[in-house]
């Protein structure tokens, strides 16, 4: 296997006889491990600007949390003499060294010899070479063969493998049982997501068994043959197939469609705001190395966490309630400081679901985009930003918040003839779904009675059906807007209604 440039920093491992130290690298080429795992409450041992030069000295093994210290030890039982681990080779009191740093994520992983995941550790000082214990470990059973020579085999309680959730190793509950398994404390992690998708290898060290994770196989201790990913096909049951296609990896993966490019990208979204982030900072830098990729295969211009070619759907994202009843947090909030304009899901903490409906020669984007541009807020290009705002022109005429819906997320619009008020007889547009949704299923960016703004985005062909977003005035400004919602399933009868009161006008969506 071909050796890569390595990473700014890394690990130097040496012996069990030599200290490690950190390496800062100048350009050379050589294998290296990365370590994908999770943090934890507690902030791991790192580098700062005040122990950089510590580090590059040494650093004691025994000073190293018990995960740093096994993925050290099979860093060398592989022969191989560097590690990257992000809390040790990125400053973590330097935001200009972080920004950096994290928006080189995709190389880091991709180019690493492999990854070792810790699926079992649920911090960093839980460790994961542990030996297996009780039903988890193999019995001898001593028999004689067909040619009556006598031998043994092994044999232990069977074990399943949770697929949805991507899990590699295998567990002790049926995913069919009431009590499916749930995702290890790894597979949750936010970080964790691209990390898995870009590396080329992965060694998995779960609670049960060792397993083994690479572009075209999975293997693991209980089964004798390993399980050959079919990733040839639309319909792959490969985790890596689900998010990526031909649009990340066109060389590894067929050349699927621009649609299902675009599905893959909505499901990854889906897939990682649900998961867990420690600091609703790096929402965006959690997942810049994903969209590096995709930047470098499709050439299209990234709008924090959207693309500009297929914008207009992109703008229609919803926040996911589908699991919520009644939860002890509020199902979406926003940043306690500007984060991404509002028209990015980005804007949001908490779980999305992304636009994904396959595109018909006869579906219609009604809205015309005349701009969109982001200014960042850090040296990472696929992070935060401090400014951002789309100008479109469509039609727009006034809409009420009339009563919640009977989805927690949801409340029922309306409009009526007089565009000022609320009299007379009115019509009923759709549910709109809310952005901001509190543990209570209160809506604080909306009271029931406002007078809001609709935006229709997209007319439906097959369905004669219309989306678009629900808009309020931005700071008193009748010509910006931000969003607080998307109005979904728009009978063709009721948007013909409500166009009578609309008129074509150019807007900024901030």
């Amino acid at each position: 296997m071909s050796q890569s440039f390595l990473p700014t920093r890394v690990i130097d491992v040496g012996t069990a006889e030599t200290k490690l130290s950190l390496h800062a690298s100048s350009g050379e080429s050589a294998r290296y491990v990365a370590l994908s795992y999770c943090w934890g409450k507690d902030t791991p041992l790192s580098t700062t600007n005040s122990t950089l030069e510590d580090r590059k000295r040494s650093i004691a093994f025994e000073s190293l949390p018990k995960t740093y210290q096994d993925a050290v030890i099979i860093t060398r039982k592989l022969g191989v003499r560097y590690l990257w681990i992000d809390s040790l080779c990125i400053l973590q009191d330097s935001q200009e060294d972080w920004s950096r740093e994290s928006a080189k994520m995709r190389s880091i992983y991709a180019n690493s010899f492999v990854a070792i995941a810790a699926d079992s550790a649920t911090d960093c000082r839980d460790g994961f070479l542990r030996s297996a214990q009780g039903k988890h470990t193999s019995i001898s059973i001593q028999c004689r063969n067909p040619a009556g020579i006598d031998c043994h085999v092994f044999a232990r309680t069977p074990m399943y493998r949770a697929e949805y959730w991507g899990e590699v190793a295998h567990s002790d509950v049926p995913p069919s049982a009431i009590w499916a398994p749930e995702p290890s404390s790894w597979n949750s992690r936010a970080w964790t997501l691209q990390e898995r998708l870009l590396a080329p290898r992965i060694l998995h060290y779960s609670y049960t068994e060792f397993a083994w994770e690479c572009r075209t196989q999975l293997c693991c201790e209980c089964q004798l043959e390993p399980e050959t990913l079919d990733i040839d096909g639309e319909h792959s049951i490969s985790y890596r197939s689900r998010f990526l296609g031909a649009r990340f990896v066109p060389s590894l993966y067929p050349a699927f469609s621009e649609v299902s490019s675009i599905k893959r990208w909505s499901e990854t979204v889906q897939e990682f705001s649900s998961r867990h982030l420690t600091r609703n900072s790096d929402r965006l830098h959690a997942l810049s190395g994903l969209a590096a990729l995709i930047k470098s295969e499709s050439q299209d211009e990234y709008l924090c966490g959207l693309w500009r070619k297929n914008l207009a759907r992109d703008l229609l994202w919803c926040v996911f309630d589908e699991t919520y009843i009644g939860g002890t947090t509020d199902l979406s909030r926003r940043h306690d400081t500007y984060y991404a304009p509002s028209w990015s899901w980005a804007s949001i903490i908490g779980p999305v679901s992304c636009f994904s409906e396959p595109e018909t020669i006869q579906d219609e984007i009604v809205m015309e985009i005349c701009d969109a541009r982001c200014t960042l807020a850090s040296l990472d290009p696929y992070g935060p930003a401090v400014d951002g705002a789309i100008t479109a022109r469509g039609f727009l005429a006034p809409v009420w918040a009339a009563e919640p819906s009977s989805m927690s997320s949801s409340i029922k619009v309306q409009f009526y003839g007089d565009t000022n008020s609320r009299q007379g007889p009115y019509v009923y547009l759709g549910d709109a779904e809310l952005d901001i949704v509190h543990k209570d299923s209160s809506h604080p960016e909306v009271v029931i009675g406002d007078r809001l703004f609709f935006l229709p985005v997209l007319r439906f062909a097959q369905s004669i059906q219309f989306t678009g977003l629900l808009l309020k005035p931005f700071k008193q400004d009748a010509s910006q807007f931000c969003r607080l919602g998307c109005v979904q399933d728009i009978r063709d009868v009721a948007f013909a209604v409500w166009c009578e009161t609309a008129r074509k006008q150019t807007i900024v969506i901030v």
